[in-house]
């Protein structure tokens, strides 16, 4: 009867790690930090393209930014190429293309395209 009680525990234990090792998916979320210290919260939405897919998620203030809620993206290292930031439907903040930036303010920026694996975290601007 013991023999038995093993077996079913290792089985039901090999079970269990062979199910977390085959995750493709982790959750994620985006934090957009405000470029200069006089913008105020804005957004009730943001989308991000990321692999070439976008994501639609809610957002809530954070200090000096904002936070998306949680959502879902490939394991491993993620291309994130657009961010934008709306509220009722117009856009009201964004992520800069790598481009365009230089020393803001005595401080480098971060723009997309961006590589990243984990959560997100950008500049965002008004202008």
């Amino acid at each position: 009867m013991k023999t038995i009680k093993y077996i079913l525990l290792a089985i039901a234990c090999w079970m269990v790690f062979t199910s977390c090792t085959d995750e493709k998916e982790q959750l994620i979320r985006f934090r957009g930090v405000y470029a200069y210290s006089w913008y105020e919260y804005a957004g009730d939405r943001v989308e991000i393209d990321i692999n070439g897919q976008t994501i639609k998620t809610g957002l809530h203030p954070i200090k000096g930014g904002i936070e998306s809620g949680w959502f879902y993206a490939p394991m491993g290292w993620n291309e994130v190429t657009d961010v934008r930031i709306y509220e009722d439907g117009k856009e009201v903040y964004f992520v800069k293309h790598i481009s365009q930036l230089g020393e803001e303010g005595g401080m480098v920026a971060t723009g997309v395209p961006l590589k990243t694996s984990g959560d997100i975290m950008l500049q965002i601007f008004k202008d």
